[in-house]
């Protein structure tokens, strides 16, 4: 089926939408990436509807749903960030109110995050052939750093007297604090030495700042490199730092403190994973 042609007027009216939904977006404090993906599942819909000649509402917005879901194949995960642009977009922009509970759709699946063993971060940061590298993930793992907080750590943020680092407006656009170990402390202060308290920690070999996709990346070939056969991500670190601190004793609300989680329910995921907890636990076989 040929798409029809649009109008000249046609594509002015979507471009003006989109522009002002890209600022509405801004003017509330979302991410460029959030942007990006709300004005491309918008502009999908919009298109959706021009070609079977429907109206934007309600019902249009299940169809393009339903039509994603079956013929599209998008994952509950995708579909749920879709609803949420087209509820942005009906409620600020159309001046439309959509409750939530009438989009009913597949719920995402909650899985158990992945974490790695203490032997395994040890493997990982020795796989590491540069300082900058094994301090990337050291940080990462010492922290709970999300890499869009570490690629923006500057060496201003780095409180050596206090042994801790400030996390400028993290997720939520919330600053933050968090402890780190001494050990880590001195590397980094001997590698940002030259460095200015402005200058970005960690830069790639041109002086830029370093970019999202190159420390996934990094952490994935370094992965393969200490022969893990797990799935790691940076997240999977910041994974890690909590488990961690949960085995071994860490106040949960400390932790949700230091991962900057604006709900408890969040950081409670970790409750589910900690292995060195479950193993304390004798079966009932053994009384007996």
């Amino acid at each position: 089926m040929l798409k029809k042609r649009k109008t000249s007027r046609e594509v002015r009216e979507e471009n003006e939408d989109l522009r002002k939904l890209e600022r509405e977006l801004k003017l509330r404090g979302y991410t460029p990436r959030t942007i990006s993906a709300y004005k491309l599942y918008v502009g999908l819909y919009k298109e959706y509807v021009k070609e079977r000649n429907l109206k934007e509402d309600v019902e249009s917005l299940k169809d393009f749903l339903a039509y994603l879901l079956t013929e599209k194949q998008y994952k509950a995960t995708s579909i749920a960030m879709v609803k949420a642009a087209l509820l942005f977009y009906f409620e600020n922009l159309k001046s439309i109110e959509v409750s939530p509970k009438h989009l009913a759709t597949p719920k995402k699946p909650k899985k158990l995050p992945v974490v790695l063993s203490r032997d395994e971060v040890k493997r990982l940061i020795d796989a590491a052939d540069s300082e900058k590298k094994k301090l990337i993930v050291m940080v990462l793992y010492a922290t709970g750093l999300r890499v869009s907080e570490l690629i923006n750590l500057k060496v201003k943020d780095l409180y050596f007297n206090e042994g801790v680092i400030r996390v400028v407006s993290g997720k939520g656009k919330k600053d933050r604090v968090v402890t780190v170990s001494e050990r880590l402390l001195r590397r980094l202060k001997d590698y940002v030495r030259t460095k200015t308290p402005e200058d970005y920690v960690f830069v790639s070999k041109y002086g830029d700042k370093l970019s999202s996709r190159y420390i996934q990346y990094l952490v994935k070939d370094l992965a393969l490199a200490a022969g893990i056969s797990k799935e790691v991500t940076p997240h999977v670190l910041r994974h890690s730092y909590a488990t961690h601190l949960l085995e071994a004793g860490t106040n949960i609300r400390v932790i949700q403190e230091l991962l900057g989680h604006a709900n408890l329910q969040t950081t409670q995921i970790y409750t589910k994973v900690s292995l060195d907890e479950l193993k304390k636990v004798k079966s009932p076989l053994d009384n007996i």
